[in-house]
């Protein structure tokens, strides 16, 4: 340490901060420099040592397991620094974080950068008053007068006219209700509400497919009668015709012929 130097002034010559100074040298905030007074500049090869952060610069956050992504804020960050390290809008810190322009970061400040990657299962909706009825034996419904009940109150956690609940009961204005008193309930409660399934998906049928016709190879003889072949051919036929006479009676004319001649 040489005359006229401070903390401030060896940590900027040496880049590191006062309280890597402090820590190497077991010195308290304190302590005050001597001249001649040796100290340990902690450097890249230090066991432990890190190099500090550059002011304002921004540290990205490694994601989640479940993908969310968050950002502690540090000293000299502001939002457009921030949205400009992870690549995003200020719009979107604004929107994701439920903060505006106007708001002032905090130092240590959680700010959300990336939502989790998980899709929450949805929550279901409380049951009313109303819903939470449950039948007596008669098959109606009951309200059991607590300490400190009134009529209105009453109409209006069920979301009834006094005027019906009054009704209902026999009551007045003069009326006093007593704890435990029965309170008669002309409602119905909803029903619950169930999945309905959806439309059956029709199953296409069959299409029936009309025979093809087939050729069938080879000839079908049909047998002719004479009328169906004189019908079908008739020049044909009359020259048979005209031959079948012939040759009868030439063969006619040869019998007489025989059969005179041996008679003879």
């Amino acid at each position: 340490v040489e005359a006229g130097q401070s903390f401030w002034a060896i940590a900027v010559a040496y880049k590191i901060t006062i309280k890597d100074i402090e820590t190497y040298n077991n010195l308290s905030k304190d302590s005050k420099l001597q001249i001649g007074q040796r100290l340990f500049i902690p450097g890249s090869n230090t066991q432990g040592y890190a190099t500090p952060t550059p002011v304002g610069m921004i540290q990205v956050s490694k994601p989640e397991k479940d993908g969310k992504i968050v950002h502690t804020v540090q000293s000299y960050q502001t939002l457009s620094t921030i949205a400009s390290a992870y690549g995003i809008s200020v719009d979107l810190i604004l929107q994701l974080n439920g903060i505006k322009t106007d708001w002032p970061l905090q130092i240590g400040q959680k700010l959300l950068i990336h939502g989790s990657n998980v899709t929450p299962s949805p929550t279901p909706r409380p049951l009313t008053p109303i819903e939470k009825l449950t039948p007596q034996s008669d098959g109606k419904y009951y309200h059991i007068i607590q300490s400190g009940e009134t009529l209105s109150w009453i109409a209006d956690l069920y979301k009834i006219k006094v005027n019906e609940l009054m009704v209902w009961n026999n009551l007045n204005a003069s009326s006093i209700l007593q704890p435990k008193q029965k309170l008669l309930l002309q409602v119905t409660p909803p029903a619950t509400q169930t999945p309905t399934p959806g439309p059956a998906t029709a199953t296409p049928s069959a299409t029936a497919v009309p025979p093809t016709a087939t050729a069938t190879l080879g000839i079908t003889r049909t047998a002719l009668s004479p009328t169906a072949a004189v019908e079908t051919s008739p020049a044909m036929d009359r020259t048979q015709v005209f031959w079948l006479i012939l040759l009868g009676l030439a063969a006619g004319g040869m019998f007489l012929v025989v059969f005179f001649s041996r008679k003879k």
